[in-house]
């Protein structure tokens, strides 16, 4: 990702969600963090940490395809996913982390 406010700027579209991605999601961290990235979306308290919140919102709007704001391959570079395209990523990456939540439908 060239533009590093993307992910520094917390007032960016999708700031939190690519911000989330790099930091548990990247290949070079990935099997180190994304434990601590379940259990982090997945403790009562998550519910009332803005950050979390905000991360789980933007993963939402992706989910149902509003990706205005977020810059084109901003994910992709944030995370190198290898899943084909950036909804099948976010719907993936739900079910991981949000077993038990349907997938969001627009």
């Amino acid at each position: 990702m060239n533009d590093e406010r993307w992910v520094t700027d917390a007032d960016r579209p999708f700031a939190t969600l690519l911000r989330y991605a790099r930091t548990y999601l990247h290949p070079e961290v990935y099997n180190d963090a994304i434990d601590d990235l379940r259990y982090l979306t997945s403790r009562p308290e998550s519910r009332q940490d803005p950050d979390t919140r905000r991360f789980k919102a933007e993963l939402r709007r992706v989910i149902i395809g509003d990706t205005a704001g977020l810059p084109a391959k901003a994910l992709s570079d944030a995370a190198e996913y290898d899943d084909g395209d950036l909804y099948t990523f976010a719907r993936r990456l739900w079910r991981e982390l949000f077993p038990d939540e349907p997938l969001p439908r627009p």
